[in-house]
C-alpha cells in the first residue's frame, strides 16, 4: 500500500489498486489511508459474479478466495493456478458458467489444451 500511496501522491488521476484485497476490513483501510480511490478484484467474480452486493450490504464479510483452498504452489506446476482461473474465464465465455468441480490440476490441462487447440488451429489457416 505505501509504493500506492506514493504513486497516488505524484498524480492527478484516481488510482486503482488490483490483487488480493478479499475483506472489507483491507479494502477499508486502503481507501482510508489514501493509498488507493479504487479497488480492483477480479477473481472473486468467477466464483460469485454478486457477492458485490452482498459484501456492500454486510452480508458478507470478505470475497470469495476459492484459491485459499488450493494445494500450495510449490506442489503445483508453475502457473496452475492462473491457468485454473483462465480455463474458468474460457468457460464462461464458452459456455456462460464455470466448472467450479475442475480442481486445480484439471482446470491447468484443460487451459494448456486449449491454448494447444487454438495455436494449432491458427497454424493450420497461416499454411
Amino acid at each position: 500500500m505505501e509504493y500506492a500511496k506514493e504513486i497516488k501522491a505524484a498524480l492527478t488521476i484516481p488510482v486503482m489498486v488490483t490483487g488480493g484485497f478479499r475483506t472489507v476490513l483491507i479494502m477499508n483501510d486502503a481507501l482510508s489511508l489514501s493509498a488507493t480511490d479504487l479497488i480492483g478484484m477480479g477473481r472473486p467474480f468467477i466464483i460469485d459474479p454478486a457477492f458485490p452486493k452482498a459484501l456492500l450490504v454486510g452480508e458478507i464479510e470478505s470475497a470469495p478466495a476459492i484459491e485459499q483452498t488450493f494445494p500450495e504452489s510449490e506442489n503445483l506446476p508453475r502457473g496452475a493456478v492462473l491457468n485454473w482461473f483462465c480455463y474458468q474465464l474460457t468457460q464462461l465465455g464458452e459456455h456462460s458458467t464455470v466448472d467450479l468441480n475442475a480442481d486445480v490440476q484439471q482446470g491447468h490441462q484443460r487451459y494448456l489444451a486449449s491454448i494447444e487447440l487454438q495455436t494449432n488451429k491458427l497454424l493450420k489457416i497461416r499454411g
